[in-house]
This record gives structure tokens, sequence and C-alpha cells, in this order.
């Protein structure tokens, strides 16, 4: 009979296809070490049970990645909202500061009216006190 190249389907051809998925499984399945200058109690704090630092798995780096991104996603939106609370800190000081001129300006428009008013006042007074001389010269029987 001829011989066919199915092997793993014979008798004596099983051993290869096991030795395939033992040599996949090698492949797929890394020992990462953490580098010496990086501290494993730091990381423990900052990733608590996530990973056993002393040769963390795919699963565990997988994990890591979604917690990294994650992480990213809440700082990029908590940059956002920093940002948004400075303009609009910014915008109420700006106001302030708007108020605060309009302010200063109607008190120095009062503070000019008064002046005028307190001017005018004394003109009248003497106006009065000229007029009233003026009628008693005048008129000795003037009641003013």
């Amino acid at each position: 009979m001829v011989a066919t190249r199915r092997k793993s389907k014979q008798g004596g051809g099983g051993d290869d296809t096991e030795s395939t998925a033992s040599q996949a499984e090698a492949s797929t399945s890394r020992v990462v070490q953490v580098p010496a200058d990086v501290s494993v109690e730091v990381l423990s704090a900052l990733l608590p049970d996530v990973v056993s630092w002393d040769a963390p798995t795919d699963d565990e780096l997988a994990q890591i990645y979604r917690l990294l991104h994650d992480r990213a996603l809440e700082l990029d939106q908590t940059a956002t909202a920093l940002e948004e609370a400075e303009a609009l800190a910014e915008r109420r000081e700006t106001e302030h500061a708007s108020e605060l001129n309009d302010r200063d300006a109607s008190i120095q428009d009062l503070q000019f009216a008064q002046e005028t008013l307190s001017a005018q006042l004394a003109d009248t007074t003497d106006e009065r006190d000229a007029l009233s001389m003026s009628c008693a010269v005048y008129s000795p029987t003037c009641l003013c």
C-alpha cells in the first residue's frame, strides 16, 4: 500500500500533535521579570491584587494594560475638568474685576456729583445771603 501523508490518524502520529501543542503553549507563555529599578512594593500598592509580581501571566499583563488604559482615560477626564474649572475661575475673576471697576467708576461719579452739588449749594446760600442783605439795605421794612 501507498503511505499517506496523514500520520496523525495513524497510531504512531499522536506524539507529534502533543509536541506541537506543547511547543505552541511554550511560545505563548512567557515569564516577565520586574526590572530591578522598579519597586515591587510600589507596584503592589498601585495595583493591589492584580498581578503576581514574581511571574505575571499573559492574562495578568492584559489586565494591567486594561487598568493602565482606564487610568489614562480617567487622567484625561480629570485634566479636562481641571482646565474647565480654571477657565471658569478666570472668567469669574475677570467678571469680579469688571464689577469692581464699575463700582469704583460709580463712586467717582457720585463724589463728583456731590462736589458739584456742594458747590452749587454754597453758591445758592451766598446768593440768598446777598439778596437778604440787599433787601435789608434798600427796604428797611423788609422781613427777610
